[in-house]
């Protein structure tokens, strides 16, 4: 309805006034030693290497299609402190948690970790997040 959109788009301004009159320069902290984004073409073969072993995990009770994406706004949050805290606050709304699930699983490993680590490690926190999904519900 219009007095829907009304109000989404004043509750949208009034938080963007208050980010440009509060908000930090960094707002996910400093970026971390080692986890900034690989160059174009290596962050792209580092995740087609990494795809089939994600799809496995996520694929154990019923076949699951992934979605890749390396935006900018997606690789500064992944390089910065603050990651791993604000991911493990889970989902903010209805929609997210549709996809998502209660929060997002993160690889805790600098992007140019040995791939075979790499796999160990995503395995590892695999099993942990399916225990932690089945305990929320």
């Amino acid at each position: 309805s219009e007095e829907c959109e009304r109000n989404s788009l004043h509750i949208i301004r009034t938080a963007e006034r208050f980010l440009a009159e509060r908000g930090r320069a960094e707002p996910f902290g400093p970026v971390i030693e080692g986890y900034g984004a690989l160059p174009g073409a290596e962050r792209r073969e580092r995740a087609a290497a990494l795809a089939p072993y994600v799809r496995a995990v996520a694929s154990q009770d019923r076949p699951q299609v992934g979605h890749f994406t390396d935006t900018d706004v997606v690789l500064d949050f992944l390089a910065r402190a603050g990651h791993p805290r604000l991911a493990a606050l889970g989902t903010s709304c209805p929609d997210h948690f549709l996809r998502t699930k209660v929060r997002p699983l993160v690889l805790d490993l600098p992007p140019d970790a040995p791939l075979d680590e790499a796999i160990a490690r995503l395995r590892e926190l695999h099993a942990a997040y399916r225990e932690e999904y089945a305990a929320y519900y």
